[in-house]
């Protein structure tokens, strides 16, 4: 899907500023038309608002950190732009249908149980999927 310009310097502008509060007037400002001309982009274009945009962006990079970093769920929700870990906790569970702790826990799991090889009683992988060689 093509987008204009305008939009996508706004999308620049949003992911390099996650941390920061931006508003519709500022994306707007940033990408040179009005909030209503905004609005509607990123309504044809994305088929969601700006805000709504930002939000799942954020959202996507906190899931993002929960995974591949050690820090807390605080500082999870600061760096992605939220003022308090319950308001992250909130969002974050609308959107993935788990609180953050429990997501990165069951992240963990999955990725663990993914890498697990079956072995053979005498210590040899076994061979998995449709060709296997021996028994």
């Amino acid at each position: 899907m093509l987008e204009d310009e305008h939009l996508h310097l706004c999308r620049v502008r949003t992911q390099r500023s996650v941390p920061h509060y931006l508003t519709i007037a500022d994306l707007a400002k940033e990408a040179g038309i009005s909030r209503s001309v905004l609005a509607d982009r990123f309504r044809h274009y994305l088929s969601e608002p700006p805000m709504s945009y930002l939000t799942r962006w954020r959202l996507q990079l906190g899931a993002q950190m929960l995974t591949s970093t050690s820090c807390s769920v605080a500082q999870v929700a600061s760096e992605v732009g939220y003022e308090s870990e319950p308001a992250f906790n909130r969002a974050f569970k609308r959107e993935f249908s788990l609180p953050p702790a429990r997501f990165r826990l069951e992240s963990k799991s999955a990725r663990q149980s993914r890498s697990a090889v079956p072995l053979k009683p005498n210590g040899i992988p076994r061979q998995t999927g449709k060709y296997q060689i021996g028994g």
